[in-house]
C-alpha cells in the first residue's frame, strides 16, 4: 500500500514537473541556442577592431565579443580563421514588400460652385498616401530576404511606393520570421517624389504634382491650426476632420522625416527649397548628383539616403577596319551585331544617315563626357564624404543587392575611404532610424546582427559566409553567387521609378544634351543641330 501511494506521488510530482516546463517556453518562443564564431578578425563597429578573437551569440543575444579564443561547451563553432566579423550591414531605402490598399471614392462629387470643400474626395487625392504604415503591411519575400542576407545585409528600411506623398517607413531585421517579430523601428520617415503618380487625373505633369504636394500640406496646417484653436473656445464649430491630413501632422512638426526621391542636382534643390518654405525636415533618397550640391546639403544637415547606381561603364570602342563599316548612305546588315535592337523602333531614316546610332563611331568629345558623367557619379559618395554630408547607403537601383560590394569598391578606388564606407553600412543608418543602441556595433547584450565575410569592406569580390539576424543563423557557401531577383526591372527602379533620363541615355548611347530629337547624336545628322 505504501509502495503504490510513493509510486502514485512520484508520477504526480514528474507530470507536475513536465507541466511547468511546458509552461517555462510560451508558444512561438524561440529555443535557446548558442554560437561562436572563433579565430576571426572583428571590427567592433566604433573604431576598435580585434586582430583575432570571438564572438559569442546566446538565444539571439551576444554574449561576448573579445580577444579570447575559447568557445561555449554547448555552442555551436564556426572556425573564423581568415575571415571577419562585422555589424549586421543596412540597406538604407528598399522599395518592397509594402502594398498600399486602394482608395475608395466617397460618393457623389462635391459642388464647388457652392461652397470651398474641407475634404476632397479620395478619388482626386491620387498619389496621396500619408496614412499607410509600412509597419502595418509589410510581407518581405524570402527571395527579397535572402538575396540580402547573402550580401551581409541584416536590416533594412522598407518603405511604401512614393507617388506624390507616400506612406510611412519600416525598419525591419531580414531573418524570415512574422512581421510582429522583425520590426524594429516604425514611422521612420514619410516617402515622398516630386511626381505625378500613374493613372489618369490630376496632377498628370511635375507642376502639378508640387502644386499638389504644396497644397496637402498647407491644407494639413490649416486643419491643426483650426482644430488647437477650437480647444480654447469650445463654441466654435470644427472643421470635418480629415484623417490623411492629420496624418502628415507629424511631417509638419518636424518629428517625422520627408523622404524625398530625388536623383538630379535640380530634384534635390527643388525638394530642399520646398522643404524650407513648408518647414518640413528632409532626406534625400537616390542622391545621384548629390555632389554638385554637396556644400548644401552639409549647411542644411540634410542626410541622404545614396543610390550606388551608376549605369553601365562606358567602353571603348571596338577597333573595326574601315572597310567593315557601313558608309552613311549604307544600310546595315540585319545580322551586323550594330543593327537596332529589337526593342528600337523600326528603321525610317532617310538614306542619309544610319537607321540607328553606332556606338563605335561616336565622336571622341561625346565619349569623353559619357565618361566624366559615369567618374562623376562613382566619385559621388568620396565628394559627400569630403564636404561631411552624411550618407548611407541603399541598394536602390542595383539589379540585385549582390552588385552592392562592387559598387562601394568603385567608390572606395574614387576616393571614399573605407571607414566611410562601413560607417554608411553600419553606425550612420543605425543612429539615423533611431537605432543605434540595438545595431551598428557589436556589444554584448545587444541583439545579433552580425556579419562573417570573407574579404573587407570595399573590395569588391568580399563574400559573406554566415550572417546572424537576431535569433536566427544563415551559413552560405563562398563559392555561391547571389542571382538577380528582379525586384528592381531592367530599365526602372522598384515601385515603379524610372531610371534617371541621363542613365536612360548613358544605356542608350550618347548623353542628353549631345541628341537630336530622335535619339541620334550630333555626328549622325552630320553637324551641330
Amino acid at each position: 500500500m505504501v509502495a503504490s501511494n510513493s509510486r502514485a506521488l512520484a508520477a504526480l510530482f514528474l507530470g507536475s514537473v513536465v507541466f511547468a516546463s511546458s509552461r517555462a517556453l510560451p508558444q512561438g518562443s524561440d529555443v535557446a541556442e548558442a554560437h561562436a564564431v572563433i579565430g576571426s578578425k572583428i571590427v567592433i563597429g566604433d573604431g576598435r577592431i580585434l586582430e583575432k578573437g570571438r564572438l559569442v551569440v546566446r538565444d539571439g543575444v551576444i554574449e561576448a565579443v573579445d580577444d579570447r579564443l575559447e568557445a561555449p561547451a554547448d555552442a555551436r563553432v564556426l572556425d573564423g580563421t581568415g575571415l571577419t566579423i562585422y555589424p549586421g550591414f543596412f540597406d538604407a531605402s528598399l522599395v518592397a514588400g509594402v502594398s498600399a490598399p486602394t482608395l475608395a471614392s466617397e460618393g457623389a462629387p462635391f459642388d464647388a460652385t457652392a461652397a470651398a470643400s474641407a475634404r476632397m474626395r479620395e478619388s482626386h487625392r491620387r498619389g496621396i498616401r500619408p496614412e499607410v504604415s509600412a509597419a502595418n503591411l509589410l510581407e518581405v519575400t524570402e527571395e527579397v530576404a535572402a538575396q540580402r542576407r547573402q550580401a551581409g545585409i541584416a536590416l533594412a528600411l522598407f518603405q511604401p511606393p512614393a507617388a506624390t506623398i507616400g506612406g510611412r517607413s519600416a525598419l525591419a531585421e531580414l531573418s524570415g520570421a512574422p512581421r510582429r517579430k522583425v520590426i524594429l523601428a516604425s514611422d521612420v520617415a514619410l516617402a515622398a517624389e516630386l511626381q505625378p503618380a500613374p493613372g489618369e487625373g490630376y496632377p498628370v505633369s511635375m507642376m502639378g504634382a508640387i502644386s499638389q504636394f504644396r497644397q496637402t500640406l498647407l491644407d494639413a496646417d490649416w486643419q491643426r491650426r483650426v482644430r488647437q484653436a477650437a480647444r480654447t473656445a469650445p463654441a466654435a464649430k470644427l472643421p470635418p476632420f480629415d484623417p490623411l491630413l492629420a496624418a502628415l501632422e507629424p511631417a509638419l512638426d518636424k518629428t517625422l522625416p520627408v523622404a524625398f526621391e530625388a536623383y538630379s542636382d535640380q530634384e534635390i534643390r527643388r525638394a530642399l527649397a520646398l522643404s524650407e518654405e513648408l518647414g518640413l525636415r528632409p532626406w534625400i533618397v537616390g542622391g545621384t548628383e548629390a555632389w554638385k550640391c554637396a556644400s548644401l546639403l552639409a549647411s542644411k544637415s540634410v542626410p541622404v539616403l545614396l543610390s550606388l547606381d551608376f549605369g553601365a561603364e562606358p567602353k571603348e570602342p571596338a577597333r573595326r577596319d574601315a572597310a567593315s563599316r557601313p558608309s552613311r548612305g549604307e544600310s546595315r546588315p540585319e545580322s551586323s551585331p550594330d543593327s537596332a535592337p529589337e526593342s528600337a523602333p523600326a528603321a525610317t531614316a532617310p538614306a542619309s544617315r544610319p537607321a540607328w546610332p553606332n556606338p563605335d563611331e561616336l565622336s571622341a568629345r561625346v565619349r569623353a563626357d559619357r565618361k566624366r558623367r559615369y567618374d562623376e557619379r562613382v566619385a559621388n559618395a568620396a565628394a559627400l564624404a569630403r564636404a561631411g554630408v552624411r550618407f548611407v547607403i541603399t541598394t536602390r537601383g542595383l539589379r540585385s543587392a549582390g552588385e552592392l560590394h562592387g559598387a562601394l569598391a568603385k567608390a572606395v578606388e574614387k576616393g571614399l575611404p573605407r571607414d566611410a564606407a562601413l560607417a554608411a553600412l553600419t553606425a550612420a543608418p543605425a543612429e539615423l532610424f533611431g537605432v543605434s543602441s540595438r545595431a551598428g556595433v557589436l556589444a554584448p547584450g545587444r541583439p545579433a546582427y552580425a556579419c562573417v565575410v570573407k574579404g573587407a569592406v570595399g573590395d569588391k569580390d568580399l563574400k559573406a559566409r554566415a550572417i546572424f539576424v537576431g535569433s536566427q543563423r544563415f551559413d552560405f557557401d563562398l563559392e555561391e553567387e547571389s542571382r538577380p531577383t528582379g525586384d528592381a526591372p531592367p530599365g526602372g527602379r522598384p515601385g515603379g521609378r524610372r531610371r534617371p533620363r541621363e542613365a536612360e541615355d548613358q544605356r542608350s548611347g550618347a548623353p542628353r544634351d549631345e541628341r537630336g530629337e530622335c535619339g541620334c547624336d550630333d555626328e549622325t545628322h552630320g553637324g551641330a543641330r
